[in-house]
């Protein structure tokens, strides 16, 4: 068994992925995808001059004429326009119609004081219909004022999207408002989790003495949805080679990366670091670090397409997780097409000692308060990688270092797992938030 630095290891499995094929989709399937292409728009936005308020579009050396201007039309948003406002006169306008010819500015309703005299229009007409003889406008008002100029937004064939550009619901809406239909995107890897081990019982079923539930199984899935990647499968498999080579063989078929829990250790029974060959390509390796010292990394040749990148985790529920967080996301978010798949992290300060006699780098659940603007950091009694019940309410992974741990109050490198609650928001400290609702 090879050992290397967590960096070394992350190098390793990363030498393994490749970005996925791209293909087209809808732009309303297309969200928390990656570009794989550069999006130029094909149209001007706005694609014609238009009005930012509902209001009467007139021209600015008219206004502050005591007798009014006459009211000669109506434009709704989608109307085409064939109005003309000459001197003396306005057109009533709704927000997004075109500006009539001859108008310069829109004044705003509540800026005009109507007068009762009414077009010749039917009784039964809505008043919304119903259009004013004259309209009176006191204020001053200069060119141009509530007036959208087309193309001012965007430019005909301008570029608006370069690859890699990841599409959230602002992304969504620019493609719909330039006409696009589908795009072309890197698609979310289906990956499969196998969890390894005579021990394991699925939840809702009975527990024999002895058995343990399949947490590790239902928690690497549920990372995995979270980092954007598609669950293919999520099952057990015994301690034997037979039925472990026989599962990994069904799951590649239809998966582009298998993730096992368990078995990556040296142990009689621990037989996901034994199935290496020259055929499979696999690897066990002891990464300098606790939890998750353990990491099997390979490929499976079974499947027809290609062979399928593979890497097994430590069988302990909290090391499987921090193997994850370190080895398996980043895999995931390469297959996703991002360039940066480096985690997000802060400095905080240690509010209380963190140390470490074990002679490699430490990855310690903590939990992140904010005070004065200024993060800390507390363990919350996380210590073994068995701990399940010190991930809730953990936010963060503190990295200690092996020369000896960091002291109450030093500074601290944090990674932000989203591990507990809802996902990883970028949020502003404590008391800032508390001003944001104040008024």
């Amino acid at each position: 068994m090879i050992a290397v630095t967590p960096n070394i290891a992350l190098d390793r499995v990363l030498e393994r992925i490749e970005v996925l094929p791209d293909q087209e989709r809808p732009i309303g399937d297309a969200l928390d995808h990656i570009l794989s292409e550069e999006v130029h728009s094909p149209i001007q936005i706005p694609s014609f001059d238009n009005s930012a308020v509902d209001g009467y579009a007139v021209r600015a050396s008219d206004i502050g004429e005591s007798q009014g201007l006459t009211v000669v039309g109506d434009v709704r948003a989608g109307d085409l326009c064939t109005c003309e406002v000459a001197q003396g006169t306005a057109v009533r306008v709704m927000t997004g119609a075109a500006i009539p010819t001859g108008a310069d500015a829109v004044i705003p309703y509540e800026r005009t004081r109507e007068t009762s005299e009414l077009e010749d229009v039917p009784e039964s007409a809505p008043m919304t219909t119903r259009i004013p003889g004259r309209v009176f406008i006191e204020d001053e008002v200069a060119a141009g004022v509530n007036i959208r100029r087309a193309g001012e937004d965007v430019a005909e064939g301008s570029r608006l999207f370069r690859p890699g550009h990841a599409l959230g619901p602002s992304e969504i809406a620019v493609l719909a408002a330039i006409g696009r239909a589908t795009v072309r995107v890197i698609p979310k890897p289906k990956v499969a989790v196998v969890a390894t081990g005579d021990e394991l019982v699925d939840p809702g079923a009975e527990l024999p003495p002895g058995k343990v539930f399949n947490s590790n199984g239902y928690a690497i899935a549920a990372l995995v949805a979270r980092v954007g990647g598609d669950l293919s499968f999520c099952g057990i498999a015994r301690d034997s080679a037979g039925e472990l080579i026989a599962r990994l063989e069904q799951v590649a078929e239809q998966s582009d990366l298998v993730v096992t829990t368990g078995g990556a250790s040296r142990g009689v029974y621990d037989i996901v670091s034994k199935i290496g060959s020259s055929e499979w390509l696999v690897e066990p390796l002891a990464v300098r670090m606790r939890p998750g010292k353990q990491l099997v990394i390979g490929w499976l040749p079974f499947s027809a397409r290609r062979p399928v990148p593979f890497i097994g985790l430590p069988g302990s529920p909290v090391a499987a997780m921090v193997g994850f967080e370190l080895f398996v996301r980043p895999a995931i978010m390469r297959m996703r097409g991002m360039t940066d798949v480096e985690p997000a992290v802060v400095s905080a300060i240690a509010a209380e000692e963190f140390p470490n006699t074990m002679g490699v780098i430490s990855f310690l659940r903590v939990r992140i308060t904010v005070r004065a603007g200024q993060y800390y950091v507390s363990s919350g009694g996380a210590g073994r990688s068995h701990g399940l019940r010190s991930l809730l309410g953990a936010t963060g992974l503190a990295e200690i270092p092996a020369d000896g741990g960091i002291g109450e109050g030093e500074p601290v490198r944090v990674r932000l797992t989203g591990w507990s609650g809802l996902p990883v928001q970028s949020a502003p400290p404590a008391d800032e938030r508390r001003r944001l609702f104040t008024d």
